[in-house]
């Protein structure tokens, strides 16, 4: 996996190399539809009989309600020629509006640590080129990831009573999507953009996730075997900002 990125980094630099590059940067809104079911038992025996038990109804509240939806502000940044395209862009979240665990936490602001990153490398037409309007329409392969930190009510458990407990999860997923970019230059060189991505991702590259009560951070064992399943994270993007050709 690690040499075909590499591989198709090195195209998508060449390839601008030898073309018109326009350099988009503004801000923007995410949009994640986020679906997914753990199959198996995360072993949490490492942290003693109790803090098992709490694993283990972490593991049902997940499953319990296994979507999550969150809008949230972002910053993009595009880059594109007539053909090869890529961009990046950031979102931090504030609110969740479909909660992944109980009812009381639809509404939930998310701990600061919360983030989106959406990233996609593709190809593409740049339509208009000539004019100052031009619209480039590109597809690609597309890689998220996503961080948050919620702090979730346990109650009693065996012999303790955890109150609030925090649980951190992040992932990261890879997938196919779309952009589209419709570009206005006021100059041969400096204009305005708007546009819009959509990326359906399908495919778990890495997922890491802790309990954390007081000072004591709970993390599952490395020989865990957890199959996720059910899997399915839609990111839509919408952007707007300056843009530069050279």
């Amino acid at each position: 996996m690690k040499k075909i990125l590499l591989i198709t980094s090195a195209l998508f630099c060449a390839s601008l190399l030898a073309a018109e590059v326009s350099i988009s940067v503004g801000p923007a809104f995410t949009n994640v539809y986020s679906r997914a079911k753990e199959k198996g038992e995360t072993n949490w025996e490492a942290a003693g009989e109790t803090l098992s038990e709490a694993g283990k109804a972490l593991k049902e509240k997940i499953n319990a309600g296994s979507s999550v939806k969150m809008n949230a502000p972002a910053f993009a940044v595009d880059i594109h020629g007539n053909i090869v395209y890529g961009f990046v862009q950031f979102a931090f979240p504030t609110k969740t509006w479909e909660s992944a665990f109980e009812e009381e936490n639809k509404k939930r602001i998310l701990e600061k640590g919360a983030f989106i990153m959406d990233g996609q490398i593709g190809a593409g037409y740049n339509f208009f080129n000539t004019s100052p309007f031009n619209l480039y329409v590109g597809g690609g392969l597309g890689v998220n990831v996503v961080r948050t930190e919620r702090a979730l009510n346990f109650g009693k458990i065996g012999k303790l009573d955890f109150g609030q407990v925090k649980y951190t999860n992040t992932n990261a997923m890879m997938g196919l999507g779309a952009n589209i970019l419709a570009h206005y230059y006021f100059t041969k060189n400096v204009g305005i953009y708007a546009g819009l991505a959509d990326t359906l991702y399908f495919l778990t590259l890495a997922n890491s996730k802790k309990i954390s009560w007081g000072k004591i951070e709970i993390k599952p064992d490395k020989n865990e075997k957890v199959k996720v399943s059910d899997v399915f994270t839609n990111s839509f993007n919408a952007k707007l900002g300056l843009s530069v050709k050279f």
